[in-house]
């Protein structure tokens, strides 16, 4: 079982194109919006808030669904469509991601787009950091 679940993290890497030493060993979204870094080195899961923000308290309504650390992408309902969107970020937020998510601090400017005039940026809002039980 060790050796396939080696394998597995082995070949997502490399899928990837990941570095061994900066990045996590396995990134998953859960349907409530929580990213998890899981850090198989270290033993601890990096937990994240996809959220979406703008400058005016109003809720815009936009719901991030997911992460994709692969091929750099986000995923958000558009509120007054009711479609699903899926945007490209930027290189440099990738690499933001990549470096700094065990930082314990939130990782801004994610992606920005405008929303029934208004600018939203989305971001990951630093939740929480648990040991992982590997037996």
């Amino acid at each position: 079982m060790d050796k396939i679940l080696i394998e597995e993290i082995t070949r997502n890497k490399e899928l990837m194109g990941l570095n061994e030493d900066t990045t996590p060993s396995k990134v998953s979204v859960s349907s409530d919006g929580i990213v998890n870094f899981w850090d198989l080195g270290e033993k601890k899961v990096y937990r994240y808030r996809l959220v979406a923000t703008t400058k005016v308290t109003k809720d815009m309504g936009v719901k991030v669904k997911s992460i994709n650390i692969e091929d750099g992408t986000i995923e958000y309902v558009d509120p007054e469509k009711g479609e699903i969107k899926v945007e490209k970020i930027t290189e440099d937020a990738k690499n933001n991601i990549i470096n700094n998510y065990k930082s314990g601090k939130d990782i801004e400017n994610l992606h920005s787009f405008k929303e029934r005039g208004f600018n939203v940026t989305i971001k990951l809002e630093f939740v929480e950091v648990q040991p992982l039980n590997i037996k």
